[in-house]
């Protein structure tokens, strides 16, 4: 979930760089790193009294809340027209000109209340490919070359998973050879599947069976166990990157609108989740035994839960 409300997209690029030139890449959601900083220099102090200069616009990109993701030339996006075709597609960053357009699947949940039925997730940029995850669940591999699915998996018909009342928003995590990603229930609440493949490696069942929320998941080292963190729609979560071994939970973090959305931030041995119409807090991470624990450092309901999360600063 991107926004509170259903729009047609409308993309602008505009210049904001002193240069004026390209900035870095930015493959997925929420930078390189997942933590919504950039590294960028040279930028601007200020607008130009008459504002950025606009380079181009488009609005035919369909409809929903994906937010692009840009490397190299090009910029990549989800859409979606009406409820029977979601698609990722690839267009230049010099002018916008459409390259190529590859269908996922359907809009997921399209009877949803409140109505927001629409393309959520951010692809996922590695290498010569590019992963998108359709909001009904349809999982791809796509060339960036040319659009060519090497390889497709259904969250739901293939790891019976239960997304919330909005549908599939996550954006998929690549780390090495393996992607994360979460269809909730409790066959497979998060799963690891090899990249090049979509084999899987392994599944992590919660005993909750949570399903799964609007939040991505990220990498965190804590003691030399390295785990993926994610919100889920009963708490905050880590997983053990190497097995898939549920490591700790935190449940203090849950929506009471059922909308766990902003995807988890860490730092300096602590993670932040926040919850809507609840709260949010930190938890710290300690090894311990082999394994990991999370204590509660600090939880408030007045501090930071909106949609598009928070950053270290």
């Amino acid at each position: 979930m991107r926004n509170a409300y259903k729009a047609r997209m409308a993309i602008l690029l505009v210049l904001s760089a002193a240069g004026g030139g390209w900035a870095a890449d930015w493959p997925q959601w929420r930078g390189p790193r997942r933590d919504g900083v950039s590294a960028e220099t040279g930028l601007l102090k200020e607008w130009p009294k008459e504002g950025p200069r606009l380079r181009w616009k488009i609005a035919d990109a369909g409809t929903g809340y994906s937010t692009p993701a840009v490397a190299g030339d090009r910029l990549y996006l989800l859409g979606s027209e009406g409820v029977e075709n979601e698609f990722v597609q690839a267009r230049t960053l010099q002018d916008g000109k459409l390259l190529w357009t590859a269908r996922l699947g359907k809009v997921g949940n399209p009877k949803q209340q409140p109505s927001f039925p629409a393309a959520r997730s951010t692809p996922t940029v590695d290498g010569e490919v590019l992963y998108a995850l359709g909001s009904d669940g349809d999982l791809a591999c796509v060339e960036l070359s040319g659009g060519r699915i090497r390889w497709q998996k259904s969250l739901r018909t293939d790891f019976a998973g239960k997304p919330g009342a909005w549908a599939y928003a996550e954006s998929p995590l690549i780390d090495g050879e393996t992607l994360i990603c979460t269809p909730g229930g409790a066959e497979a609440t998060v799963v690891a599947l090899n990249k090049k493949t979509g084999e899987t490696l392994w599944k992590c069942a919660t005993p909750e069976g949570d399903e799964a929320a609007y939040a991505s998941a990220i990498v965190v080292e804590t003691g030399g166990v390295r785990q993926y963190v994610q919100l889920l729609q009963k708490g905050l979560a880590g997983v053990e990157a190497q097995t898939g071994k549920l490591l700790w939970r935190y449940s203090k973090p849950t929506s009471r609108f059922n909308a766990n959305i902003p995807s988890p931030l860490a730092t300096d041995g602590l993670v932040y989740a926040g919850s809507a119409g609840t709260g949010g807090g930190a938890v710290r991470l300690k090894a311990r035994d082999g394994g990991v624990e999370a204590e509660q450092v600090y939880f408030e309901a007045k501090l930071p839960t909106a949609i598009g999360g928070v950053v270290k600063v």
